[in-house]
């Protein structure tokens, strides 16, 4: 195990880091975690270029301003957080260990249940109920941009409580956040499974594959209580505030972010969102949004026509991602083609 130790008061950590010894980097986890600077230090910061990956995008800017309130507010809720006992997590190389076993083999404190590529996911008993802790794998450094990604997530998820169709949060704090378990796993479960591949009949250029992914024979009622579902939760998001437009983008929609709870299938993981601006000299257009290319599935072609090409407020990103994902059930494999860009 790696013990945790947290450098203060340097001007420069990321510089101090690497003036540690070859022996010390090879056998110590590290982490940035940077200061929440003032508005005022982060403008000073800003023409670094090494700075400006980290910095989070301004919601406002001087064409532009929030839709809603709420866009603007969050609701911490690190008490919660803190009062929590939560036992010492075990390491096992980048990711962690299985849960902390009692004597009887019964889970102990936090079970490991798996991860997305921001955060850790748990489980963990609240009274009778098990429920959801959510924590930044060690792998990324507490930044700005980081820290603003996860509230944002915690603040679509708050401002949805009432909704049946997106996942309940109980709370957040910093890049911490506690959502209600689904017990049912994710559309990616229902719809694809793996089949072994022949140890004769292995892929020429992967022999170590061991799995082709294929599609699961589903009934046609199966198939569209799935897709009903699925289009549900999307259309929730884009209309809670307004049946005549939306004000987010969830913009990284997956089979893999439909939860399933009980007998529904639920939307999460905001943490890639973009709330919807409109024009401050006409606040009925809605100001187009930016998002970094993803790996090339479930996008529209828009999105790889450059990372600074504006999408607008038709949402097609969303769109053309749920019809990919509503493709999956009536065909015997995934998607054939990635786009690319150019």
């Amino acid at each position: 195990h790696h013990p945790r130790v947290v450098e203060v008061g340097s001007d420069d950590p990321v510089g101090s880091l690497f003036q540690r010894s070859p022996l010390f980097l090879a056998t110590a986890k590290t982490r940035v975690v940077e200061p929440l600077t003032s508005s005022a230090e982060v403008d000073l910061e800003s023409d670094s270029q090494e700075y400006k990956p980290r910095l989070a995008d301004p919601l406002e800017t001087h064409e532009c301003q929030a839709q809603h309130v709420w866009q603007l507010t969050s609701f911490p809720t690190c008490n919660v957080f803190h009062e929590m006992d939560i036992p010492r997590l075990a390491a096992n190389g980048d990711r962690p260990s299985n849960a902390m076993i009692g004597n009887k083999g019964e889970s102990v404190g936090l079970t490991y249940l798996n991860n997305g590529y921001w955060r850790d996911v748990w489980s963990m008993k609240h009274i009778d109920n098990t429920i959801v802790l959510k924590t930044m794998r060690f792998m990324h450094n507490v930044t700005h941009r980081n820290f603003d990604r996860n509230q944002k997530d915690a603040m679509v998820t708050e401002h949805f409580t009432r909704s049946p169709w997106i996942l309940d949060g109980y709370g957040f704090c910093g890049n911490s956040a506690l959502t209600e378990y689904a017990d049912g796993g994710d559309i990616s479960k229902a719809i694809w499974h793996k089949v072994p591949i022949p140890s004769n009949n292995r892929d020429y250029v992967n022999p170590t594959r061991k799995f082709r992914i294929r599609i699961k024979n589903m009934t046609r009622r199966e198939q569209f209580i799935l897709s009903i579902q699925a289009t549900s939760a999307l259309a929730e998001l884009h209309s809670f505030d307004s049946s005549k437009r939306a004000s987010v983008a969830h913009t990284d929609i997956s089979p893999g972010q439909f939860l399933k709870v009980g007998n529904r299938y639920k939307l999460n993981d905001f943490n890639r969102a973009r709330f919807l601006t409109v024009r401050r000299e006409d606040k009925r257009q809605i100001c187009p949004f930016f998002v970094s290319m993803n790996p090339g599935k479930n996008r529209s072609p828009e999105e790889y026509s450059g990372p600074t090409s504006p999408l607008n407020e038709k949402v097609r990103s969303c769109r053309q991602s749920v019809g990919d994902l509503l493709f999956h059930p009536s065909h015997s494999r995934p998607t054939c083609c990635s786009f690319q860009p150019g």
